[in-house]
């Protein structure tokens, strides 16, 4: 008994080895555990600040307005034909500018305004934050004031389907959606499509290989809604 006992613990130690040493190779050649979005913290404006490099096809990416036009082509489906066109115009549009903690009228600040000087796509990043008062109602005012009918706005949060009733009235919020000018994205599962999206049509492996790791950082960060 205590034989087949010792010979079944000395198999055993000697699968867990290779295992071990499986592993140490996977590792050694693929670093599969290792990720840049891990190692460095990343708050809500770093957030932001990344996803504007990504959306600005002036960056050192090259993959120029690549990744901005499959994002929009993600929320497409869903929209106007007036939105289509601010859409459009914002791809193909030389001298579009992706600009972060853009000012207001009311001294509050957009995350991300994606905008030429007759239409704009703004971005609101909830990824951890609660919103503050009347900060969405503010953020259309000023958009509505200086771009007229031609903004959209995306509300990208990491729980939250809508913002808070203390940001927007339901009222507000609903005529604003039915209107066509707004609309929620989650981290997960959106932000993940569109990393996964981004990955696959990128013809830089760095970029893919940048995407990839983005979505699993987002896969590790925040639950799927």
């Amino acid at each position: 008994m205590l034989t087949t006992l010792k010979s079944y613990f000395d198999e055993l130690r000697i699968r867990l080895q290779v295992v071990q040493r499986t592993q140490q190779e996977i590792d050694r050649r693929f670093s599969p555990d290792f990720n840049l979005f891990n190692v460095f913290y990343l708050d809500e404006n770093r957030l932001s600040y990344f996803i504007k490099i990504l959306l600005d096809d002036k960056a050192k990416h090259g993959q120029q307005a690549l990744f901005r036009e499959v994002l929009f082509n993600m929320i497409g489906t869903n929209v106007s034909d007036n939105i289509k066109h601010i859409f459009n115009e914002l791809v193909l549009d030389k001298g579009v500018k992706v600009d972060v903690e853009v000012s207001t009228t009311s001294a509050r600040r957009m995350d991300i305004l994606i905008h030429n000087d007759k239409c704009a796509v703004m971005i609101e990043n909830k990824p951890w934050a609660a919103d503050q008062k009347n900060q969405i109602k503010d953020y259309v005012d000023y958009l509505r004031g200086r771009f007229n009918t031609r903004f959209y706005v995306i509300y990208l949060s990491g729980s939250a389907p809508q913002p808070s009733d203390g940001s927007i009235s339901q009222e507000e919020l609903q005529k604003l959606t039915q209107d066509g000018h707004f609309t929620t994205l989650m981290y997960r599962p959106h932000l993940t499509e569109w990393a996964r999206m981004c990955a696959e049509k990128s013809e830089s492996e760095k970029m893919r290989s940048i995407f990839l790791d983005f979505e699993a950082f987002i896969n590790s960060s925040f639950q799927q809604q």
